[in-house]
């Protein structure tokens, strides 16, 4: 994959306001569908396959055998882990290439569960 510019993530808890009849105030916040979905800014080592060279992404060609992955943010000031992703699979890549033929791009993912440094 290369060096890491930016890790960002949004975690969703599909949480639905209940209105009762003829109020316009919700008297409750049910949990819903959830989800956790983010995005990776990085640049491409060369010659290292990309995403798929790293088994991060499946090729084209088994993109029907592809697994989950994982991602761990770690810190490098303590070198803990402050927050772990696991069950992922990527979901969109964009690639560029500018002049001095560095590649920078993205992948964003969607993921199953998540933890927090509380957590871990």
């Amino acid at each position: 994959m290369g060096i890491v510019n930016s890790f960002e993530y949004s975690i969703d808890t599909g949480r639905k306001a209940i209105y009762g009849i003829d109020s316009i105030i919700p008297f409750e916040l049910a949990p819903g569908p959830y989800s956790i979905t983010g995005r990776i800014q990085c640049v491409r080592i060369r010659f290292d396959g990309g995403l798929e060279g790293r088994g991060i992404s499946a090729s084209q060609s088994n993109l029907l055998l592809e697994k989950y992955v994982s991602f761990s943010l770690v810190d490098r000031a303590s070198d803990r882990v402050i927050f772990r992703l696991d069950d992922a699979a990527v979901i969109t890549q964009n690639w560029i290439i500018n002049e001095r033929s560095v590649m920078r791009g993205s992948f964003s993912f969607e993921g199953l569960t998540w933890y927090s440094d509380s957590e871990i």
